[in-house]
């Protein structure tokens, strides 16, 4: 009985020790098992794509790729070959894909860009504000926009590298709303990384909410990188900005109007350009907002920034080397005002805005031209999109110190740029400019000089060659300028007597003389064979009627037809139509003080009523004759 027992213990013992043992190994075995798995996965945390590129960036990536001054300065006038920037090899994603699915999600009034309509509340809009402000309060200063961007942007990187900024922001009675939405909007689609600081300026408002209750709320709801400038007295926003650029921080400016939103991962595409070459100045597409519902649309059509003789600004046609498939960044002749990204240092030494401009408007032309004269270059960035809310056209107001601002910088600008070319915008008003003082240039014009910067002819015929085949400038055989006089009726000219779009030009008594023709008889026959009125913009004659063929002077429509003119030089006609079978005639009964002018007579050599004396009366050319 004993021995069995001592057996079973035995027995028992070495079970157990046998179990032990085998725990022991097997929990070695699960242990290396663990410890591996743990190995492999932080190996593949520290070793995935994401954290070899991190290595890369920080060990052997490579500088960017730079254009030094020669180099620009071929680039930005060669037309021959597609124009493209440095390719760079990118390494940084700026956008948050995770916001973007956010911004998809949410709901409410204006989310998402859409238009807000109130039908059933008394909305009417706010005359200072020129929008409809109640419908801006009902929106949230967060609201969700549609990307605007072109695919091929989405997922496109930069460099990591990029300068900081500054936001540079005037303003001056704004209503809160729309201008917290504007600073809402920067801060929350800007890297924190790159968005260093926002000056804004109070150019004196009247509006109390812009007191007291904006500092409060930029103090409770927006970081400490914001800071804000009052101005004593209205000082427009060309002075107050160079106040703002005084605390500047920062490598690169950038100017907003104060009714904007930017979008989707605005900031890293306008960046990228000046990091290639500091001369180089950016701006985004403008996007629409509506100023009555706040709809936010894209603007579809990629086009560059020009102007006319008026300088108001003008569209123009992408040079088809600069047109691309993959949104890159192409040359504008001018960038507006309302948004534009440049190298601080860069700025500074061209001398900055002119201080002397007053108030708004002019600065846009002013830096334009002094950035291509002067070693730069301008981009639109079809990455970048900034909403704009475009007010209506202005209308006359005075300036701070009470005074027709806009033909004082307008001369200012052409005295100090526009070199000969400065005339054409002369004749648009010879009476504003005559009487307009343009102040003290010597220290503007000193500053070109000492910048050793381009002609303006160099600027019209480098920068912006089709600026010349759209608008006359230049004396030319084929042209003419100035009055159209009747030869049978000799002291009679053809007069608009200022009634346009409403009853048809006269014959009527010249006024002034040749070298300086009446405001109502200042014609100019274009290279486009359109005959326009010198002193309107884009006022042009055109034959109505099917019996009578009266002329009228409407706006001009660039596509020929009852808008086209020839002047023959041998006969002295002038020829509507491109068959040359029509000719303008004079009528003028005897005793009357004003006659008629039709277009619907045929030519005939005997017909002294068809034959005109034009402008300075170009020299005869038969090449120019048709068959």
């Amino acid at each position: 009985m004993n021995m069995d027992l001592r057996l079973i213990v035995r027995l028992l013992l070495a079970i157990l020790l046998t179990s032990l043992a085998t725990t022991i190994l097997m929990g070695k075995q699960i242990h290396r098992r663990l410890v591996e798995s743990m190995v492999s996965t932080i190996g593949e945390k520290y070793n995935s794509p994401a954290r070899q590129l991190l290595k890369r960036e920080i060990a052997d990536f490579p500088p960017p790729l730079t254009l030094n001054q020669t180099e620009l300065d071929i680039l930005k006038t060669q037309r021959n070959n597609s124009f493209r920037l440095p390719q760079q090899e990118a390494i940084k994603e700026w956008q948050e894909a995770i916001s973007f699915k956010e911004d998809r999600s949410r709901t409410g009034l204006g989310e998402r860009g859409r238009a807000v309509q109130l039908p059933n509340a008394k909305v009417s809009l706010d005359e200072l504000q020129d929008f409809y402000a109640q419908i801006s309060d009902r929106i949230s200063l967060n609201r969700s926009l549609p990307d605007t961007r072109p695919i091929s942007c989405r997922k496109r990187q930069y460099l990591e590298n990029l300068p900081n900024v500054t936001v540079i922001m005037v303003f001056h009675d704004e209503h809160l709303s729309v201008l917290l939405r504007s600073i809402t909007s920067i801060i929350n689609r800007s890297p924190v990384d790159l968005l260093k600081q926002i000056v804004l300026v109070d150019d004196d408002s009247n509006l109390p909410e812009l007191g007291q209750q904006l500092e409060e709320i930029v103090a409770q709801s927006f970081p400490k990188i914001i800071q804000i400038l009052r101005l004593p007295e209205r000082r427009g926003s060309i002075k107050a900005s160079m106040e703002a650029i005084k605390v500047s921080s920062c490598q690169v400016l950038v100017f907003l109007d104060s009714h904007i939103e930017v979008n989707s991962n605005w900031l890293p595409p306008l960046l990228e350009p000046i990091v290639i070459n500091p001369h180089i100045v950016t701006g985004p597409i403008l996007d629409v907002i509506s100023r009555k519902t706040f709809a936010y649309t894209k603007q579809n059509t990629m086009t560059r920034s020009g102007f006319n003789w008026w300088l108001e600004t003008e569209r123009l046609p992408i040079f088809p080397e600069d047109r691309s498939s993959d949104s890159t960044p192409y040359r504008t002749p001018v960038l507006p005002g309302a948004a534009m990204a440049i190298d601080r240092n860069y700025f500074l030494n061209l001398g900055g805005f002119d201080e002397q401009l007053d108030t708004w408007e002019a600065e846009k032309f002013e830096i334009s031209f002094k950035v291509w004269m002067c070693g730069g270059m301008m981009l639109y960035v079809p990455c970048a999109r900034v909403g704009h809310i475009r007010k209506r056209p202005m209308k006359s107001i005075s300036s701070p110190g009470y005074y027709r601002f806009l033909a004082r910088n307008y001369k200012r600008v052409a005295e100090v740029w526009m070199d000969n070319y400065k005339k054409y915008v002369y004749d648009k008003n010879p009476k504003l400019y005559k009487t307009a003082n343009a102040g003290f240039l010597f220290q503007r014009k000193t500053k070109r000089e000492a910048l050793e910067c381009n002609s303006f002819d160099w600027y019209m015929t480098k920068v912006a060659p089709d600026f010349l085949k759209r608008y006359l400038a230049l004396d030319s055989p084929s042209v003419f300028s100035g009055v159209i006089e009747s030869v049978a009726f000799p002291g009679f000219c053809v007069d608009s007597l200022n009634r346009r779009h409403t009853k048809p030009v006269v014959l009527a008594r010249c006024t002034g003389h040749s070298s300086k023709p009446g405001e109502h008889q200042n014609w100019s026959l274009t290279q486009d064979h359109e005959i326009r009125l010198g002193n309107s913009k884009d006022d042009c004659l055109e034959a109505q009627g099917r019996r009578s063929k009266s002329v009228w002077l409407f706006r001009c429509h660039e596509n020929g037809g009852n808008q086209y003119w020839f002047y023959n030089h041998r006969h002295r006609w002038i020829q509507q139509g491109q068959l040359w079978v029509w000719c303008l005639e004079a009528q003028l009964a005897r005793g009357q003080k004003v006659g008629k002018v039709l277009a619907n007579k045929i030519c005939d050599k005997s017909q002294l009523k068809q034959q005109w004396k034009v402008g300075r009366n170009a020299p005869y050319d038969p090449q120019r004759e048709p068959n």
